[in-house]
């Protein structure tokens, strides 16, 4: 399922990449203008550049694999897993999503980390 441009603004806003604004003429030189903002592409590259590395950092989440596999209805299935260490020992966490598209799974697992799903 692709995001909607209030889920993407909020993802890569939450990453502290912002957009650029942009100023695209519609139709010609006197025509419409259509005005807004621009982010990154969902894609895997954008995603292990700048939402990967997020998730590395700081002390919520110490260790962290990802596991991409397709099953027999052609989705890709995406795990996020970290340990949380207390006094009492260890917690595995795990957030999952799948999707056709192996980006789109894993944009949804971060999202579910993200928003403590």
């Amino acid at each position: 399922m692709k995001p909607t441009d209030e889920q993407v603004k909020e993802f890569w806003e939450k990453l502290g990449v912002k957009g650029e604004y942009y100023v695209h003429d519609t139709f010609g030189e006197f025509g419409g203008r259509v005005t807004g903002m621009k982010y990154p592409p969902i894609d895997l590259n954008n995603l292990f550049k700048y939402a990967v590395p997020k998730l590395l950092g700081g002390d919520r989440y110490l260790f962290i694999t990802f596991d991409v596999t397709s099953n027999e209805a052609g989705l890709v299935a995406c795990e996020i897993s970290t340990l949380r260490f207390s006094d009492e020992g260890a917690t595995r966490i795990k957030w999952e999503a799948s999707d056709n598209d192996p980006a789109l799974a894993l944009f949804w697992a971060i999202w579910a980390v993200f928003h403590g799903n």
